[in-house]
């Protein structure tokens, strides 16, 4: 019998090295939107900042070379959604200085790294809220930290629902990567506004507040409230005119114990739905955001339906990013938002920071 000799042995795997090599080479080109996407979401760190720094040319030249939109294609064939990241029941995520961390349970365990809040006016008590009329919540102060800086850093408070969350954590590492800005990311999956006897935002709310006495709160929130529900007045049924003056008050008064704790409001409108029914009652959401938004001082309404809309304006999967390629914007059930899709309204708000609110990020 004839045994190989070591020359043949050695350019053996010397071959199978090349082929491993150009293998995985092919496969980073492939899937490089999905790995860096995965990257910038996650935890801050060296780590991260190494992933992205080795990924980001490796995307270019995926785009560049149309291997991006072939994986896109692919992912969409297999029903694939790759870009998803996982949301957990409930969820606190702080980000300080450019360094985050992730955590969950109670805000008590955060109050000492917050600041102290000075100059911050006194929080409206969480029974007061439903039925606070709109004079009494006092002017916001004038806003004043449009430049800031580690030494200065910018308080931001997130809150929201699952969806509000898909957005949140894109919005949070935008704004630790200067580390200037101290962010804190409070989301809730399958609350709202409508029941509070299931989860009391107003409560969770004025928590988040005395805990990072923010000057800036982005809310995103209103998956789960187009349903009836029970007031001092009886039921409200959904759809009916009292129903939307009742849900419009709520909206009203969560924003001004905001404004009333100093704090400007971006309130970010809900996206379009795969389900028409679903579809309708967050077009109706969003018509009494933009109304509330417009009748209280400090608030700003940003709507998501004109970024991730389609070219007929409704609802799509699938979107086109600044540098022209296809990407997955919503998950399977035509509800939450992907990475991408999320990055998408963050950059919205980031946007509406700069242009309403005069915010300039070093």
């Amino acid at each position: 019998m004839r045994h190989p000799d070591r020359k043949t042995v050695e350019n053996s795997a010397l071959h199978t090295g090349v082929v491993l090599a150009l293998c995985l080479a092919v496969w980073l080109l492939l899937d490089s939107h999905n790995l860096y996407a995965a990257a910038k979401a996650s935890p801050l760190g060296a780590r991260r900042t190494a992933a992205m720094d080795v990924l980001s040319p490796v995307r270019l030249v995926s785009e560049y070379t149309g291997l991006a939109t072939l994986d896109n294609l692919f992912d969409q064939s297999l029903s694939r959604n790759p870009s998803k990241a996982p949301v957990g029941l409930s969820s606190v995520r702080e980000v300080v200085g450019g360094v985050q961390s992730r955590r969950t349970g109670s805000l008590a365990e955060l109050k000492s790294a917050a600041g102290d809040g000075a100059g911050i006016g006194e929080l409206v008590g969480p029974n007061q809220w439903w039925d606070m009329p709109s004079g009494q919540a006092p002017q916001p102060p004038a806003f004043v930290n449009r430049r800031p800086s580690q030494a200065n850093p910018l308080k931001v408070l997130i809150v929201g629902d699952s969806i509000g969350e898909d957005m949140g954590q894109q919005l949070s590492n935008d704004l630790a990567e200067s580390g200037s800005n101290k962010v804190l990311l409070d989301g809730r999956p399958s609350t709202g506004l409508s029941r509070p006897d299931y989860f009391d935002w107003p409560s969770q709310l004025g928590s988040d507040l005395s805990t990072l006495h923010p000057q800036l709160t982005v809310v995103m929130m209103g998956g789960n409230d187009y349903q009836s529900f029970s007031d001092a007045h009886g039921v409200q049924r959904v759809g009916s005119q009292s129903w939307t003056s009742a849900y419009g008050q709520r909206v009203a008064s969560f924003m001004r114990e905001a404004t009333s704790a100093g704090s400007r409001v971006i309130w970010v409108g809900m996206p379009p739905m795969r389900d028409q029914g679903l579809d309708d009652g967050m077009r109706a959401l969003d018509d009494i955001f933009q109304n509330e938004a417009s009748s209280v001082s400090g608030v700003y309404y940003v709507s998501s339906w004109g970024v991730l809309d389609g070219p007929d304006g409704g609802y799509t999967d699938y979107g086109t990013s600044q540098s022209g390629s296809q990407q997955l914007w919503r998950t399977p059930d035509g509800i939450h938002l992907t990475i991408d899709g999320g990055q998408q309204v963050a950059n919205e708000v980031l946007l509406a920071m700069n242009t309403d609110l005069g915010i300039v990020e070093p």
